[in-house]
């Protein structure tokens, strides 16, 4: 019997991009990537089921859909949002002849409140790591393989399971550090780099919890081993997303095809790690990269400065 393949389906549908042609009803949301308020930017990505969403740091403060039967588009948002004065006129179905939109997104995006614990700390870092193009290019955020076509529960489970992460977890008990964390779950993003790499990144805020720090590489080996082995069944839908984003000016078009392998990293906002933290960071790290996939070269440490991101050690 052959073992299923996970799943990566995020490319929007070719009547979803072309609602993004100037002139048409959604090419004022292009310009919402370099829309700032109060001093936060947003990030537009392609979701599942012709879905649009507006990030806004770790929050998606608008989210778009595209009924693929009737062709129309409906604007949603998480319920907190939807439950205010400013729902008033824009959450709901949208003609695509409606030249509104355009205007109604923008006035909304200049109302809305979103906590700062949102936008704040690893918002902000997720925020400022999707504006980079070098030394990569991000392309995707919080992304989700799904395993739908296993059988049941138990397979699906089992399917996220790696021996390798397990072995690397029964040697950093050893290092007699805090628990270990779950694995697993959203990557914080995807990237490709200048040699077509997929780029696996985990985003940490350097002032955050000790343990929540130190442990990000056993973190990201989890994410290491799944996007590695799910590489071959779902390349050709990650460089879908890629062109789509292409197309509508989301992403530089001199990227290169998507044809390396993986590339792991690490990376941190400005405020660095404590001195302890970063010792124990680096005893995870060496564990951690005696354990990656082979051919997978040992996870990479940055940062972000005035200057753009920089490579630690």
């Amino acid at each position: 019997m052959t073992t299923p393949a996970p799943v990566y389906d995020r490319a929007p549908s070719r009547e979803l991009l072309a609602l993004f042609a100037e002139g048409k009803i959604l090419a004022p949301v292009l310009q919402l990537a370099r829309r700032n308020v109060g001093g936060h930017l947003h990030d537009v990505q392609f979701r599942v089921d012709d879905y649009v969403y507006v990030y806004r740091g770790h929050t998606a403060v608008l989210k778009i859909r595209r009924y693929k039967q009737a062709g129309d588009l409906k604007i949603e948002a998480a319920k907190k949002y939807e439950d205010t004065q400013l729902a008033k006129g824009i959450f709901r179905r949208w003609s695509i002849d409606d030249n509104n939109l355009g205007w109604a997104i923008c006035d909304y995006l200049d109302k809305v409140d979103v906590e700062g614990s949102l936008t704040l700390g690893e918002g902000d870092i997720q925020q400022r790591w999707s504006e980079v193009t070098q030394p990569w290019t991000p392309f995707d955020r919080e992304a989700v393989l799904s395993y739908r076509k296993y059988a049941g529960s138990e397979e699906r489970e089992n399917a996220k399971k790696f021996a390798q992460v397990a072995e690397a977890g029964i040697d950093l008990a050893k290092l007699r550090l805090a628990k270990l964390p779950n694995t697993g779950g959203k990557l914080d993003q995807l990237a490709i780099d200048p040699q077509g790499r997929l780029v696996v990144l985990e985003l940490k805020d350097g002032s955050n919890t000790n343990d929540k720090v130190y442990y990000s590489p056993f973190q990201l080996l989890h994410y290491v081993w799944e996007w590695h082995n799910a590489l071959p069944a779902v390349r050709a839908n990650l460089q879908a997303v890629i062109d789509a984003r292409k197309k509508v000016g989301l992403t530089p078009p001199n990227l290169p095809a998507l044809t390396g392998g993986i590339r792991a990293a690490v990376g941190f906002g400005f405020d660095s790690p404590r001195s302890d933290t970063k010792r124990n960071y680096a005893r995870v790290l060496d564990v951690v990269n005696q354990h990656l996939p082979e051919g997978v070269e040992p996870i990479e440490t940055w940062e972000l400065t005035g200057s753009g991101p920089r490579l630690v050690g």
